[in-house]
């Protein structure tokens, strides 16, 4: 571990250069940052696309085992170096990644985090590699809220957090596969919520009667501001069956075009998420960090003013680009593994 916090010693003669290869599994993506172990540069990333979706569909995580091991030959022949560590963070560790590692509880801390770590050997996937599988968090019976569960944006969290967020309650809201909301109390991880709407929305796309309507996802569109109220609207009107049919009314009698009918969908699932987020919103949140799939993060501004009595007024919203959180596993696995971890350490678990 202290070869990603600090580097390594000059290496003497011809050897190859060694590297830490830091992996962030998600739902469907699977994302790799190569680091010099000697001066902690990023030397290269890659994303492919498996995740636990595959492997839940398999019933089997040999897709997964392949595509790491693929991507740990391809970096290593590119960048002309050696993996010798490898940290894992997100679903990953989950019984739909490489190695099944259990949760820790809520409240957590970066270093209760840390002494959750496993170091384990995967000769089928990486030889001579040490595998360090970072745990994800579980919050149990919280109240009015129920359980959940997270892994993965433990690691952005600590990634994320500012000097100031030590001292402050934050509401990180994450945007992907699964929208999460995470409640981070005095630099703590206190509560979640997800929900399955990145999920939804392409199940949607995919195998329903709107597939005509939306078109492809993969096409780019200009979000509408209009068809996006309309969407949350109508959710909060009726329900998300009925302005799902409605996307379908607004398409063949009133024209809509791909992209409107794609903005009206975001705004459903903004509604739907702002609904379960709610029972977690406080009037004492002090500032909401947005970050993930940018589609998502965009309907959510257009749509925040409407969620006024949840939001409190002139509350700092900010907005880390999907650019910059793709450094977030990153920076988080530097903080949980560095021992300058005074703010954090000195955090009182207040939640």
């Amino acid at each position: 571990m202290e070869q990603l916090r600090n580097g390594r010693k000059e290496k003497r003669g011809n050897q190859v250069e060694e590297c830490c290869l830091v992996i962030d599994g998600g739902t469907t993506n699977t994302r790799f940052v190569l680091v010099n172990e000697k001066d902690g540069k990023v030397l290269a990333r890659m994303e492919r696309r498996v995740g636990a979706t595959d492997a839940a569909s398999v019933s089997a995580n040999e897709k997964l085992k392949e595509s790491v091991k693929a991507a740990i030959a391809e970096l290593q022949k590119k960048n002309k170096c050696m993996i010798k560590q490898i940290y894992a963070s997100g679903m990953i560790t989950s019984n739909a990644g490489l190695y099944e590692l259990a949760h820790i509880e809520a409240p957590a801390t970066a270093q209760d985090i840390r002494n959750g770590i496993k170091t384990v050997w995967l000769p089928d996937v990486g030889e001579n590699i040490e595998f360090h599988f970072i745990p994800g968090v579980k919050f149990q019976n919280q109240q009015e809220i129920g359980s959940d569960m997270m892994r993965g944006e433990e690691v952005e969290i600590f990634g994320a957090l500012e000097a100031e967020d030590f001292h402050k309650s934050v509401m990180f809201i994450h945007f992907g596969s699964h929208n999460k909301l995470i409640s981070v109390q005095n630099g703590v991880i206190c509560n979640a919520i997800t929900t399955i709407s990145g999920e939804l929305i392409w199940a949607i796309a995919k195998e329903t009667i709107l597939k005509s309507s939306i078109g492809s996802f993969k096409e780019a569109f200009e979000m509408d501001e209009e068809y996006v109220k309309l969407g949350y609207y109508e959710t909060k009107k009726n329900n998300i069956s009925r302005a799902l049919f409605v996307a379908r009314i607004h398409q063949v009698m009133n024209k809509a075009t791909p992209g409107q009918v794609k903005s009206y969908l975001y705004g459903v699932m903004t509604f739907i998420d702002f609904q379960a987020f709610s029972n977690l919103m406080t009037k004492r949140t002090d500032k909401i960090v947005l970050y993930g799939r940018e589609t998502f993060i965009e309907a959510f501004k257009i749509c925040i003013s409407l969620w006024e009595e949840i939001v409190p007024d002139g509350i700092c919203v900010k907005e880390i680009s999907f650019a910059q959180s793709e450094q977030l596993s990153l920076n988080g696995i530097r903080v949980i593994l560095s021992n300058c971890l005074e703010e954090a350490e000195r955090a009182e678990k207040i939640c």
